[in-house]
């Protein structure tokens, strides 16, 4: 399965539905965030019917700092993205966690509340300094010169941490199935 295809259908699985608007691109993906914390049906939010697991196995699993002709975000933007996966059998809130790369001298991003993620799904945050876009778009941007992102729970603990080099335009940072870091082939 291609990496688009895999990213397709784990949107599908976090993402909000709302079946009176068809927010959906060409791959049958909800494209619109606007309704973040509103799922009636497939996990998402507290709403989803699944039990949240206050331990929950949330690891950074992919990244891509210099967004050149990659994937866009909803606006049809370029931007540079982190990728967290839920590893647990359980759903995740990530209400009170954040992300940041500047840790421990920059405040960092929250996520926005009753972000729930469901097991084995990936949510993707959108790394542009610009909240306006969207609830998933973080007030900083990634460097193409390599630095370090930190993922921090509820409870102000370091959850995940990766440092990553510099990379070229579209090179993908991926964390494979023995938990190892590497630029994606």
């Amino acid at each position: 399965m291609t990496r688009l295809a895999l990213y397709a259908l784990t949107l599908i699985a976090v993402s909000a539905c709302d079946d009176s608007v068809d927010d959906t691109d060409d791959l049958g993906t909800d494209t619109d965030t606007s309704d973040v914390g509103t799922d009636t049906d497939l996990g998402t939010d507290t709403d989803a019917g699944t039990e949240v697991d206050p331990l929950a196995d949330v690891v950074l699993t992919a990244l891509l700092a210099r967004n050149a002709t990659g994937d866009v975000d909803e606006n049809g933007d370029f931007d540079d993205w982190i990728e967290l996966t839920n590893r647990g059998d359980n759903s995740a809130d990530l209400t009170g966690w954040s992300l940041t790369d500047g840790y421990p001298d920059e405040v960092p991003w929250v996520f926005p509340d009753d972000t729930i993620l469901a097991p084995t799904a990936t949510i993707r945050v959108w790394c542009d300094d610009d909240a306006v876009d969207g609830p998933l778009h973080a007030d900083f941007k990634l460097s193409g010169d390599g630095e370090t992102v930190t993922l921090i729970n509820a409870d102000d603990e370091i959850v995940d941490e990766v440092t990553f080099p510099a990379l070229l335009d579209d090179q993908v940072y991926e964390r494979d199935d023995a938990d190892e870091w590497a630029i994606a082939e």
